[in-house]
């Protein structure tokens, strides 16, 4: 008898819950070039760049002073302060209360969705990291032209747990990716998302050579 008014209470549950969330992509910002002339030698210039990059704890793999060229590796949090990966806006309620939603597509968040028949509880879990590219060359005599761009990659993991239809709990991960850059904007396999950088991370590199 009890199993039988645990299952009438859980379709009930079910069957008034009600909710949506809606996806927006970001605004179409006007690309920005990130370089500056600096002054100085190209020695001067070279051993500042090298010296910023490792006080920020990037990991440069590649450095060519002949060429000009410098690559390295970042991992930055939280993802929604150097993403813009749209807006998520949405609510859910059921008899248990109600929620509202808003938040950046590159955050962290939990939230709760309905699809078809079936509820699902989502905690998804965001991380972003990616290459910088910095290019040097001499301009003058007495400045130096740096050039300074950038390739993101968001990771994404979506943990679901929902009610099965036998009403017991069930469980699925989905991951899903978004790689943008400097320039342009980005869309995930499944186009469900767009990103596109905010310009923080290229902006703060190219201020503190100045």
């Amino acid at each position: 008898m009890k199993i039988i008014l645990v299952l009438l209470l859980v379709t009930y549950l079910l069957g008034c819950a009600s909710g949506k969330l809606d996806y927006t992509p970001p605004k179409a910002e006007e690309v920005e070039t990130f370089e500056a002339e600096i002054k100085g030698t190209y020695d001067q210039v070279w051993r500042k760049i090298v010296d910023k990059l490792s006080q920020n704890a990037y990991v440069i793999n590649n450095l060519s002073k002949e060429s000009g060229l410098i690559n390295f590796s970042f991992e930055i949090a939280p993802p929604d302060d150097y993403a813009d990966c749209g807006k998520y806006i949405g609510e859910f309620s059921n008899l248990r209360g109600s929620a509202k939603y808003d938040f950046n597509g590159a955050s962290s968040a939990n939230f709760t969705i309905k699809r078809d028949a079936l509820v699902f509880n989502v905690e998804r879990k965001t991380s972003l990291s990616g290459r910088g590219n910095v290019f040097v060359k001499k301009n003058k005599k007495e400045s130096i032209l740096v050039r300074f761009n950038a390739i993101f990659t968001l990771k994404g993991t979506d943990y679901k747990t929902f009610m099965g239809p036998n009403y017991s709990t069930q469980r699925a991960v989905d991951n899903f990716s978004v790689t943008f850059s400097t320039k342009e904007k980005g869309k995930n396999s499944q186009g469900f998302m767009v990103c596109q950088s905010k310009g923080i991370i290229e902006a703060a590199l190219m201020s503190s050579l100045r």
